[in-house]
């Protein structure tokens, strides 16, 4: 069996869900409670392209402490220009090695079928998978305000990052459809 087989994961424990770009998306299931956010890579003015990847390998090291169960990632094969695969393929690639040293399950999710699976359309865009995103996997208002401060992380929806959102799909895609399903007697 293959290091990326979804079989690996039990369905147990914590997802880690990767929209990797030079503006990452990423979203985090620790068994029981959801984080997410953005991480940006940008070099700066001066600064050697090579920079980007190490701030990458130095954020990955943190991001797999603890170390997930499955790591779950946007399949690269949708890139359409030559800067965004060279900065994408080199982030995947650095994700297996980390991964697979660890011997942690991973899996890639073609765009078109997170889409899909998020919006009902495969070749939606950026606002309507924003859009779902908010409406499917987060509370309703009422349900906020009936929970006195816990929620005061909570991003609204309207200002949600697409990068952050298509990594919240991506978690929330593999926690319904590639962990294995609880029988019930």
């Amino acid at each position: 069996m293959s290091p990326h087989s979804p079989e690996l994961y039990t369905g147990q424990g914590r997802i880690l869900a990767l929209d990797l770009a030079t503006k990452t998306g990423w979203a985090v299931w620790t068994g029981h409670a959801r984080h997410s956010g953005v991480r940006n890579f940008k070099i700066l003015d001066g600064e050697l392209r090579g920079l980007l990847f190490q701030k990458f390998d130095a954020w990955l090291v943190d991001m797999l402490n603890p170390e997930p169960d499955l790591v779950v990632y946007e399949d690269p094969a949708a890139v359409r220009s030559k800067e965004a695969a060279a900065v994408l393929y080199g982030f995947v690639t650095r994700l297996w090695q980390a991964v697979d040293r660890r011997r942690i399950a991973r899996r890639a999710v073609h765009i078109q079928t997170l889409k899909k699976w998020t919006t009902g359309k495969g070749n939606a865009k950026k606002p309507d998978m924003v859009a779902a995103v908010g409406r499917r996997f987060f509370p309703s208002p009422q349900f906020r305000d009936s929970l006195v401060g816990a929620f005061e992380q909570y991003v609204a929806p309207s200002k949600l990052d697409d990068n952050e959102a298509d990594a919240i799909a991506l978690l929330e895609y593999a926690r319904q459809e590639l962990v294995p399903q609880e029988v019930t007697r």
